[in-house]
């Protein structure tokens, strides 16, 4: 399944919901690594949820500025057992590329365990000063 731009896959607000996903993703737009002024696509959320999640499918989000594999809200616990990936950040627009992530606000809360792989191979971009990264989170 293919996300074009501000797209989300699966989101679910019921604390009490279980989302197990078997579909691969991947992000529409610029490749990593595109200058920020041509850049287009992203801002996109493959899981968004406050219920339990299981990941067993990649999620290839590395196209686009300011992709979320999976985000946990609310409580919820988000596990991932495949790999994610994501690409550019651009800070002065606050978007940010994130594998995982837990909680809205500083009221807000969240669990992930990550028992796969997380990818970062963008570069973070901030007043214009971009530095290229390329993390591996196992």
């Amino acid at each position: 399944m293919t996300l074009g731009t501000k797209s989300v896959y699966l989101y679910s607000d019921d604390t009490t919901g279980n989302i197990t996903n078997n579909v691969a993703l991947t992000s529409n737009g610029s490749t990593a690594g595109t200058a920020l002024t041509s850049a287009i696509g992203g801002q996109n959320y493959g899981i968004y949820s406050a219920g339990t999640v299981v990941n067993n499918a990649n999620i290839d989000f590395s196209k686009g500025i300011g992709n979320v594999g999976i985000y946990s809200i609310k409580g919820g616990t988000a596990t991932n057992n495949a790999t994610i990936t994501v690409g550019d950040s651009n800070a002065d627009s606050s978007l940010y590329s994130i594998g995982m992530a837990a909680g809205y606000t500083r009221t807000d809360s969240g669990n992930i365990i990550n028992n796969g792989t997380i990818n970062v191979v963008g570069k973070r971009c901030y007043r214009n000063v971009c530095i290229r990264t390329r993390v591996q989170l196992q």
